[in-house]
């Protein structure tokens, strides 16, 4: 073996053992619910682990979740029948959306070696996906994202294998629908999965075999869509964002002015722009907003080359998820990341192009491109390398350009709740899922939000939370005992809430009452008047 391939290896082994440890730490973070999202799928698989149904048990009434599909929760239920105490079983659940993670860079290992007819060019795309700071944190956090992108990164390579295989395609079409229905049971915008395959099929295997695809996705897909239809009126009355309804109101299509659909649209598109280079942990302002547009720029050159060629299963998909995210209103760039290793296939392809215009030659050329991935390697595991150093000062996983909250003070102020509270009382605040499942109190979030505001305008007197009267007519209806107040940094939402309060208490001096405050003086909760449980304290109790 020549000298520089045995360097090569050694290199590589290195690398991979530094990432092995990397996310081994990752998953000891104690820290969950940090995005909500995670909270949510958590009582949900609580519920179903513990014989209550797919509900929202969290909230003061208990809900039927018709917003999030019922796959990734189950999985996370099951291991909760296995490892049933929690916290304890915090990282056994965590084990879920890691395995997925290294299936998901396994399967597009092999759908890069095939698109680029190289195994070591995959490789190193793989491993820079790998590198990805959102990649470790996606990997080791209770969200759903690595188990949807293992399912359509299957899907896509089930369907161009069921392409290629000539009269025996028949064959492989249902293990497609199976992979791509899965997607769609795991995240609603799992139907970009379908769709994308059906097309494909269509235009290159013939409608037989895509209606035999649409046919067992329908099957498959229809005993979800039945849940969802027959929830609608136990979910009346319930905040749309807890619910199916949030996908018909929060959408260009359905929802909004004619003025303000082209200023969602327009942001989404600059946010694809800078997307591949903020997953790979770029940062959003000064140069690192620089590189991270270079790096757009080259993944929109190599779709661009691609889409001029000819179109798989991959650029179907890239091509309708795009285009469901873009019409979103919410900040596309963490819904993205199942895309992480295309978008970086798409940036090879284009940084590829890109040389060739000066005329460069093709061993120029290579050591251009070569420079260019370890430029982005050194970036992603400089950033991977803080992440994971967050581990041990604040108990959770750092994620580039998003400060997440302390979580140790989260834990103290859970403490504080759990031992000062009636175990009736119902809780308001942002972290409403970890303070039911850390306490056993129900708890909401007790607000309404206005997306558009909340992530589009520049207005500042924009209420997307609503105001001070919506707040307290709230909090009275839902029979609130008490107000948790945290930094929550990362939310859009912060600076809104914390103006909302201000006004409540303005409004009305002697509603809230401060009963706890932390050793970061962010964290507080306070006692509400006229609630029915409510506790005096003669004076704020510190930690």
């Amino acid at each position: 073996m020549p000298a520089w391939r045995k360097l090569a290896a050694l290199v590589s082994g290195l690398a991979v053992a530094a990432l092995i440890g990397a996310y081994a730490i990752a998953l000891t973070a104690p820290a969950v619910g940090v995005f909500h999202d995670d909270g949510v799928y958590l009582v949900t698989a609580k519920s179903l682990a513990t014989g209550r149904g797919y509900n929202i048990v969290s909230l003061p009434r208990a809900t039927p979740e018709t917003k999030y599909p019922i796959l990734f929760p189950a999985l996370l239920a099951a291991v909760w029948r296995i490892a049933p105490p929690f916290p304890g079983n915090v990282m056994w659940l965590k084990c879920v959306p890691l395995l997925a993670g290294v299936i998901w860079l396994g399967l597009s290992f092999c759908l890069l070696k095939r698109e680029t007819g190289s195994g070591p060019i995959a490789g190193i795309l793989v491993g820079l996906a790998a590198l990805s700071p959102w990649t470790l944190f996606l990997s080791t956090a209770l969200l759903s994202e690595t188990v949807f992108a293992a399912f359509t990164t299957g899907a896509v390579m089930a369907v161009e294998r069921a392409c290629s295989a000539g009269r025996h395609a028949r064959m492989l079409v249902p293990g497609a629908a199976i992979l791509a229905s899965a997607a769609f049971l795991t995240r609603t915008a799992g139907v970009a999965v379908f769709t994308a395959g059906a097309l494909t099929l269509g235009c290159r295997v013939g409608v037989r075999k895509s209606a035999l695809y649409l046919a067992v996705c329908a099957a498959l897909c229809a005993p979800w869509l039945a849940w969802q239809a027959a929830q609608k009126p136990a979910v009346a009355g319930v905040s749309a964002f807890d619910t199916v309804r949030n996908y018909e109101t929060w959408n260009v299509i359905g929802g909004f002015t004619w003025s303000q659909k082209p200023v969602i649209v327009g942001v989404n598109l600059a946010s694809f722009l800078v997307a591949p280079g903020i997953l790979m942990g770029f940062p959003a302002r000064t140069a690192g907003a620089l590189g991270a547009i270079v790096l757009g720029v080259l993944a929109l050159i190599g779709l661009a080359h691609r889409l001029r060629t000819a179109w798989g299963a991959l650029e179907w998909l890239v091509v309708i998820y795009g285009s469901m995210l873009m019409l979103w209103a919410w900040p596309p760039t963490r819904f993205l990341a199942p895309l992480l290793p295309a978008m970086l296939l798409y940036a090879y392809l284009g940084a590829r192009q890109a040389c060739r215009w000066p005329g460069l030659t093709p061993r120029a050329g290579a050591l251009v491109m070569a420079a260019l991935a370890l430029l982005l390697a050194a970036q992603s595991g400089r950033a991977l390398a803080h992440s994971v150093g967050e581990v041990a000062g604040k108990g959770r996983v750092g994620v580039p350009n998003l400060d997440l909250d302390d979580w140790a003070e989260t834990g103290r102020l859970l403490a504080w709740i759990d031992e000062h509270t009636p175990a009736a009382a119902v809780v308001m605040g942002n972290i409403d899922p970890i303070v039911y499942l850390f306490t056993g109190r129900h708890a909401l979030r007790g607000f309404r939000q206005d997306p558009y505001l909340l992530h589009y305008s520049l207005d500042p007197a924009a209420r997307p939370l609503g105001d001070a009267p919506e707040w307290m007519a709230s909090a009275a209806e839902q029979a609130v005992d008490y107000v948790v107040l945290t930094p929550d940094t990362f939310y859009k939402e912060a600076p809104y809430l914390r103006r909302l309060y201000a006004e409540v208490v303005a409004a009305d001096p002697g509603l809230l009452t401060q009963v706890y405050e932390g050793g970061d003086a962010r964290y507080r909760v306070y006692a509400r008047a006229g609630g029915e449980r409510l506790r005096r304290f003669p004076a704020v109790s510190k930690r």
